[in-house]
């Protein structure tokens, strides 16, 4: 059986935002219904709809999401990733 995607647990959920959840923390990728396209137009800053899924965490549905825990934005995020990879053998 195929792990469900964050699009049909969007559509079959019915829920106001679908987020994806790592380390114990609901965040991005996410998907949010339309009615918060206003408010999410609004956001600035580095935490981004991060404080949207903060803000209606009752109404979240979460689906696990463990490689989200490898936040690469940056070369040097990119070669720790790849050292860390190397170093313990790992396949991703």
């Amino acid at each position: 059986m195929n792990s469900p995607t964050i699009v049909n647990v969007f559509w079959d959920t019915g829920g106001q935002i679908v987020a994806s959840e790592y380390g114990g923390v609901q965040g991005v990728p996410a998907l949010f219904k339309r009615t918060l396209l206003a408010e999410l137009l609004t956001l600035s800053g580095a935490a981004g709809a991060k404080q949207v899924i903060k803000k209606y965490a009752r109404e979240v549905v979460s689906l696990p999401f463990p490689e989200g825990l490898f936040d690469l934005d940056t070369r040097n995020d990119y070669e720790q990733f790849q050292k860390l990879i190397t170093d313990n053998h790992l396949c991703i």
